[in-house]
């Protein structure tokens, strides 16, 4: 849908009270340029947390969208998180494997910008090669596809892609990443990804990325950073040590638009709305879910038995519920700031609100 330049539209919904109210969005100017020439948005990973939440917003502001998934993913969150957001308009499916360059190029021509969100999430040292695979090579062949049909490219990358080191120095997109112990598979192939879009931008590709934090907000209940709603619901006695940023999915969805639409090329955005310990971050969840605050510090002979438990259980490839490094993470001090004003010019949402409404949601009875 193409839209004049000057027109003014209202986007999202206004919370109306209900358990699944969205997020109230001000009127926003389209760029007239954009508005003329470039209106239709593909979207990678689309059926998961932050992709089916993007797809959303996307659609909100008059994008055509075309959302592309594996071919076995289930529409299940998507259609959740679309409710959620009362969001009544439908993107355009297509089931797209991240491996086939010919497959990618042939799906980007039809379209006029990229917002690659397809990513493996997770800290187990089993998962090392789908990180690999899915990640870095995944973003390698969108990246060619990309510089083959002339299209610029937003990617989804994480503040663990700028690496960690055990300092409390605050972390900035100058800071130069060093190999350490707080690094874990997943940060270490979220950098990769990024040295292959800065290859793509010296090799004439129009890119950028934004660098969120821990992203919370409404999804499945279970998986991802949801878990740490589901770890407080439960009744968890422990909470990690350590300090970390953190930022709503709505709003990681308007900056990843923003920098589109404000054309900001070659760049990378630290995306945290607030910097928080897990103590504040759980004893905020417990107290929006009426549960009692996890009473103990996992720090001390108690971090060193989980340790050797999560050591054990990997071994002997039985589950447990935090792997040796999601600890070595969860329990470093990572203070992020950004060198840019964008982000918070967008006034993102406070985090007990992001909390607050997810629960709410996730949680009705």
């Amino acid at each position: 849908r193409r839209l004049a330049g000057t027109e003014q539209i209202q986007v999202g919904a206004v919370d109306n009270g209900d358990s699944h109210g969205a997020k109230v969005i001000k009127s926003h100017r389209l760029n007239p340029y954009l508005c003329s020439m470039a209106t239709r948005a593909l979207v990678t990973g689309a059926t998961g947390f932050l992709g089916s939440h993007l797809v959303c917003t996307l659609l909100d502001k008059g994008y055509e969208v075309l959302a592309a998934k594996r071919e076995r993913s289930s529409l299940s969150l998507f259609e959740s998180i679309q409710n959620f957001r009362n969001s009544s308009n439908k993107p355009s499916w297509l089931d797209l494997d991240l491996q086939d360059g010919e497959e990618l190029e042939k799906a980007f021509a039809t379209v006029d910008v990229v917002f690659h969100c397809a990513a493996k999430v997770s800290f187990r040292r089993a998962d090392f090669d789908e990180l690999m695979e899915t990640n870095v090579l995944g973003t390698r062949h969108v990246v060619n596809a990309c510089l083959k049909t002339q299209k610029p490219l937003i990617l989804a990358s994480s503040v663990a892609a700028i690496g960690r080191t055990g300092s409390s120095a605050p972390i900035s997109e100058d800071t130069e990443y060093k190999e350490s112990q707080y690094n874990t598979d997943y940060a270490v192939s979220k950098y990769l990804a990024e040295l292959e879009l800065w290859r793509g931008v010296e090799e004439g590709l129009q890119a950028s990325c934004v660098n969120p934090g821990i992203i919370l907000g409404f999804g499945d209940g279970h998986s991802g950073s949801n878990q740490l709603y589901r770890m407080v619901k439960n009744k968890i006695p422990f909470m990690p040590t350590g300090t970390n940023g953190f930022v709503g999915v709505e709003d990681v969805c308007q900056h990843m638009l923003d920098l589109y639409e404000k054309q900001r090329w070659s760049t990378r955005e630290i995306c945290v709305a607030e910097t928080l310990t897990y103590a504040e971050l759980f004893g905020d969840i417990a107290d929006h879910l009426g549960v009692r605050r996890p009473p103990l510090r996992l720090d001390g002979l108690w971090l060193k038995g989980f340790f050797a438990l999560s050591t054990l259980c990997a071994w002997l490839r039985i589950p447990f519920f935090i792997s040796r490094q999601a600890l070595h993470s969860t329990h470093s001090d990572s203070i992020y700031q950004s060198k840019h004003s964008f982000f918070h010019d967008l006034k993102p949402e406070a985090i007990s609100e992001v909390n607050r409404r997810a629960l709410k949601a996730i949680f009705a009875p």
